[in-house]
């Protein structure tokens, strides 16, 4: 879990709308069934996750499927914001890893890349909470 110091709305607009502050690689749209499409560039190749949004509850959850090329199946992703007034805990589920037919790593190379982009979320959702008290 991850604990942010900006209300549930302000996270909710970085996660969703305000993505290219913290996660330009990726792209969908906030509402059931949008594609969702992310792109990087590891050791000079161009990888792609695609899928869907499929759970949208505006401000507290965002769940999608995705995959990639050479899995077996998708991997669902449920993002849930809890707001407790200023503060909102982010909990982040990734499920269906024995299904995906990869290497034994995977669970663990994906819990790295959401503290890595967990904590980008933080700190977007937290720089704009302190613009919007400074308005």
């Amino acid at each position: 879990m991850t604990e942010i110091r900006a209300s549930v709305e302000d996270v909710w607009r970085c996660l969703t709308v305000g993505r290219s502050a913290w996660w330009p690689e990726m792209r969908f749209e906030a509402v059931v069934d949008s594609p969702l499409v992310e792109t990087w560039v590891e050791d000079g190749r161009q990888g792609v996750a695609s899928g869907s949004v499929t759970h949208c509850v505006e401000p507290h959850v965002l769940g999608f499927r995705w995959s990639e090329d050479g899995w077996d199946g998708p991997l669902d992703v449920e993002i849930e914001l809890v707001g407790h007034g200023d503060s909102t805990p982010v909990r982040l589920t990734e499920s269906g890893f024995s299904g995906v037919g990869t290497p034994d790593s995977l669970p663990s190379e994906h819990a790295a890349g959401w503290r890595y982009h967990l904590a980008r979320l933080k700190s977007a959702s937290e720089a704009r909470a302190v613009d919007a008290d400074v308005s």
